[in-house]
């Protein structure tokens, strides 16, 4: 890994915001922008390409903040949680790729394992660093020492001082959502079980999922 965030793609960020205004409305997520110092893309949104990452970094990070400010914690990660499955079924869409592999016709553990690893591809972080698969008890476990939710507020001790729980629902909601969109038939669940907002060195991520 190298230890830089290269930050989201485009289409993320334009799925992101797609989200909040699926959630909260026109005027809701205009007041997001509008807080996050974003005003500029009320009118000219972010495109739907996922070769283009969001430069500086600072313009999600700011979004994310705006969202926790205006909504509270516990409004934050239910919003954001829900944002992040959201922008992921946003994605499947527009992106070819991801839909012919929900189409194929191939045990459920090799779709859950090549959609991870396309996943992180798209992140630009190291597979072999990121992801670890135990597909034989139906889990996934994904590491994020360079989260990218909460790189801006680990610079902040008296800001994070507060916090008793992980902060991380949109890389929840987005790791959640990659599982879900596999397989409506499946049931999902995912914890954070670190957080680097309660001092650890990565967040990292469970995804169970149980064939019904």
């Amino acid at each position: 890994m190298t230890g830089e965030i290269i930050g989201i793609t485009s289409m993320a960020f334009r799925s992101t915001i797609d989200s909040i205004e699926d959630i909260l409305g026109t005027h809701g997520k205009n007041s997001v922008l509008q807080y996050a110092g974003l005003a500029d893309l009320i009118d000219s949104p972010p495109d739907y390409d996922m070769e283009t990452h969001v430069q500086p970094n600072e313009k999600v990070t700011n979004f994310f903040e705006a969202v926790r400010v205006i909504m509270g914690d516990k409004g934050y990660n239910l919003l954001m949680f829900r944002a992040g499955v959201g922008t992921i079924k946003t994605v499947v869409m527009q992106h070819k790729p991801f839909q012919d592999l929900v189409a194929m016709d191939i045990d459920i553990r090799d779709k859950v394992q090549l959609a991870y690893m396309g996943y992180i591809a798209s992140t630009g972080d190291d597979p072999d660093e990121t992801v670890e698969f135990h597909l034989d008890e139906n889990t996934v476990i994904m590491h994020f020492p360079h989260c990218n939710e909460c790189n801006e507020m680990i610079k902040d001790e008296e800001k994070i001082s507060g916090f008793d729980k992980p902060a991380c629902a949109f890389v929840r909601g987005l790791v959640h959502g990659v599982m879900q969109v596999l397989d409506a038939t499946l049931k999902v669940t995912s914890t954070e079980e670190t957080c680097r907002v309660l001092g650890s060195d990565e967040c990292r991520f469970r995804i169970i999922f149980e064939e019904r």
